[in-house]
């Protein structure tokens, strides 16, 4: 249990430094951000919102998430909404393409 929360826990800020550099983000977060640009609501709000969309759309297919994945889902969305308002933005080109390089080792 503390390996996966701490792999959340760097997943999110991996997340959050990828979109912070502002170079593209990978393409659940596209959809993310589509969203709450859209909606209004905070970028891990949505994070939320859609796992447990996928969620309901494992019923047909008789699968329950077990408990790691609904913390992902919870713990991931939370983290982000509570990192995005701290990690600044880089300004110049060379801090994005090292925030985007940093932000890509952790996200794979």
């Amino acid at each position: 249990m503390p390996q996966m929360l701490l792999g959340l826990v760097l997943l999110a800020a991996a997340i959050v430094i990828s979109v912070r550099a502002g170079l593209g983000v990978a393409p659940w977060d596209v959809l993310h951000e589509g969203l709450a640009e859209m909606t209004g609501l905070d970028f891990g709000t949505i994070v939320i919102i859609v796992g447990f969309a996928a969620f309901v759309c494992w019923i047909p297919l008789r699968e329950r998430p077990g408990i790691g994945t609904v913390i992902n889902v919870v713990l991931v969305g939370v983290l982000i909404d509570l990192m995005l308002p701290v990690v600044p933005e880089p300004e110049a080109l060379a801090g994005r393409i090292a925030a985007k390089a940093v932000a890509a080792a952790g996200h794979s």
